[in-house]
């Protein structure tokens, strides 16, 4: 009875008779070259890759891994929260590998951002979290299925840590209907205590602790110190106006922003600017019409990296949000930019606001009117500058990574990660 020949038979037997380059040129022949040149091609961009991300390894493998998981891209409209503590977290010695969802960024290499820190494609996900390595998963308050319940269990039981911050209240003003599923995750991640719960803001802190009397740390947003050190850049556009008053906002133009404000604001001082600088985030704003006011200007999304040499044109920064549900829980990363810009700060009644001395917080739409004319006189203030300097210094993303580190640390309980 005959032999069934297998595979590796097959090839062993071609290997003989003809080589390597034989029996390249024979599949050349056989298939169609695009095919044939299409999966060389991957297949060494794949080995490469692989090859790279071990070489990465090997190199800081004496520092701890965290592994954000791929919600987003890194070069999203808004230079937000995940990116700064990527980086601060790489300059207090972890080794960060961002996997990105890759929708904005279409890398298919490995990127490095900065200290010990690297943008990583999709492709190497899976391969990443099987890692015999002890690793500290770092995962967020947010309805995308990109973790299960079963999946932090099996890391957590392998001895990994689990990092879920807390950064924004879930509801549906922000992201739109929430699956059962994703509340009933939100409510596994705060009340498993092995999980380290960041929050950023005292109503989520608050919140965490109906669910756990341990592990959980308040890690408010904060500013990157350098990034508004120097602005030096001028902007023709803006240039044009500078002799005049202007009030400035940047951030997302979204629901929670009030419009109204800014329309009675911009009517009671014709003489002065109304400066918005933004990533258009719904269409909230498109029924107020502000294209009718001769003095506010909206420039659109613009680039962090070149986003100090537009906001040094600000006489006075402002946080014109409503008060609802999401508010009353959010920490305002510009808050804390503003404080780094050294420019007037005028608020609603945010929460998260009244808990610095810098930021002038109005009740009332006539009220935030009138305290924003009160700061554009704050010119000659040495005092009120020194807050502001003082407010920023304190709040920087180093001494957020700091909170994170030590939260890190102590569950890893190795007492020089």
């Amino acid at each position: 009875m005959s032999r069934k020949i297998s595979g590796i038979d097959k090839v062993a037997f071609y290997y003989q008779k003809y080589g390597i380059k034989g029996i390249i040129k024979r599949l050349y022949i056989r298939y169609n070259f695009r095919f044939f040149y299409n999966n060389i091609i991957s297949y060494l961009s794949s080995y490469f890759l692989h090859k790279k991300l071990q070489q990465i390894l090997a190199q800081h493998s004496n520092l701890p891994l965290i592994v954000y998981l791929p919600f987003l891209s890194w070069n999203i409209p808004l230079y937000q929260r995940p990116q700064h503590l990527a980086l601060a977290l790489g300059e207090q010695d972890f080794l960060f590998l961002f996997i990105t969802n890759n929708t904005l960024d279409n890398i298919h290499t490995i990127k490095k951002l900065g200290k010990n820190c690297f943008l990583v494609p999709p492709s190497l996900y899976n391969g990443i979290l099987s890692l015999q390595r002890k690793k500290t998963l770092f995962t967020y308050s947010n309805p995308a299925k990109i973790f299960s319940i079963k999946m932090i269990d099996e890391h957590l039981k392998r001895g990994d840590n689990v990092i879920y911050d807390y950064l924004d209240d879930l509801n549906e003003e922000i992201f739109g209907p929430i699956d059962d599923y994703v509340l009933d995750r939100h409510k596994y991640m705060l009340s498993n205590e092995r999980v380290i719960c960041l929050t950023t803001a005292n109503k989520l802190f608050n919140e965490a602790q109906k669910y756990r009397t341990k592990n959980v740390f308040l890690a408010e947003n904060a500013v990157d110190l350098h990034h508004y050190a120097n602005l030096k850049q001028p902007i023709e556009r803006l240039e044009k106006i500078k002799g005049s008053k202007i009030i400035g906002y940047f951030g997302a133009l979204s629901a929670w922003v009030d419009f109204e404000l800014i329309i009675k604001l911009a009517s009671q001082n014709p003489d002065k600017y109304i400066l918005l600088i933004g990533y258009v985030y719904d269409k909230t704003i498109d029924k107020y019409h502000l294209e009718r006011y001769e003095n506010i200007i909206i420039t659109g999304t613009i680039p962090y990296h070149i986003l100090p040499n537009y906001a040094q044109y600000f006489d006075v920064s402002v946080i014109p949000f409503l008060i609802n549900e999401t508010t009353l829980a959010t920490s305002p990363l510009k808050l804390f930019e503003y404080m780094a810009l050294g420019k007037p700060i005028v608020t609603t009644a945010l929460p998260e606001c009244r808990k610095y001395k810098s930021p002038f917080i109005a009740n009332t739409h006539e009220e935030f009117i009138t305290l924003v004319n009160q700061a554009l006189a704050l010119s000659l203030d040495n005092d009120y500058f020194k807050i502001l300097q003082q407010e920023a210094q304190h709040n920087s993303w180093e001494a957020r990574a700091k909170v994170i580190q030590q939260a890190i640390c102590e569950n890893l309980n190795e007492t020089d990660c």
